[in-house]
Order: structure tokens, then C-alpha cells, then sequence
């Protein structure tokens, strides 16, 4: 789905369907990690695609809520992925503050994703995914 251009004019309602079926499977297995982080990464997709329609109180909610899941998420599991998701998460939330203005807000946000960065790669030192996760938060950091 994120392979898709948000410039599309169905775009926003392809992600709508998108996520509604994801949260229907969720609702079905609520144990489910994989259904949660399908949840997770529709609310991420939507709040980016509102963010560039500049809808930033949309892109805020969805941004909002993927965290809340993806810190769940992390906190049940624990697992490398789950962090990483995490981390994504508080980017992505950092970025609907900095359209707002709030500067301390999107510079502790993007401080939280470094620090989960760099503790999943530190886990997994030779693991290349990682790595770039983590210049990308550390660029996103010094932007």
C-alpha cells in the first residue's frame, strides 16, 4: 500500500478500506501482534498522506494512534521489530508536531525514536535494516 502515490485521488480511501479491513481482523484475534501492527502502520500511512493534503489535525490523530498501538505493542513483546516499529511511530508523531510549530515536542519525540534506534541496533550490531533506521533517526533528529 505505501508503494502507491499519495497523490492519488482515491488514495485516501483506498487507506480507509485498508485500515477498516485491518481493524476488523484485529477486533476478530485482539491477541494478535500482526493484526495490531497492520492497525499501526494503516493509522501511520494516513497520517502521512494527510499531513501532505495539509489535513495536519487528521495526520495528528493517526500519527497519535499508531503510537499508542505500537507502544502496546513494544511493551507486551519487546521484540527488536515491535521497538523499531516504535520508534518509527514517534517520528512520524514528531513530524505532526513540527507542523504545528512545536519544536520541543517534535525534537523529544524524534530523541525517543533515536533512543529505541539505537538500543535495537545495538541488539543486533551486523543487522543492515537496523543501521539505516538509525541514520535516518539521527538525520531526522539534525533536520
Amino acid at each position: 500500500l505505501y508503494m502507491m502515490p499519495n497523490l492519488a485521488p482515491d488514495r485516501e480511501q483506498q487507506l480507509l478500506e485498508y485500515l477498516a479491513i485491518k481493524q476488523r481482523i484485529l477486533a476478530r484475534d485482539p491477541d494478535s501482534i500482526d493484526a495490531a501492527r497492520d492497525v499501526a502502520l494503516g493509522h501511520k500511512n494516513l497520517s502521512g498522506l494527510y499531513r501532505m493534503r495539509e489535513k495536519k489535525a487528521n495526520g495528528r490523530y493517526h500519527a497519535e494512534k499508531a503510537a499508542e498501538i505500537d507502544e502496546r505493542i513494544a511493551t507486551r513483546e519487546g521484540s527488536p521489530r515491535s521497538r523499531m516499529d516504535l520508534a518509527i511511530s514517534y517520528s512520524v508523531l514528531a513530524d505532526t508536531f513540527h507542523d504545528q510549530g512545536d519544536d520541543a515536542r517534535y525534537v523529544e519525540l524524534h530523541e525517543k525514536s533515536v533512543r529505541e534506534r539505537e538500543a535495537v541496533a545495538k541488539q543486533d550490531p551486523a543487522n543492515q535494516f537496523y543501521r539505516e533506521r538509525l541514520f535516518i533517526g539521527r538525520v531526522n533528529l539534525a533536520i
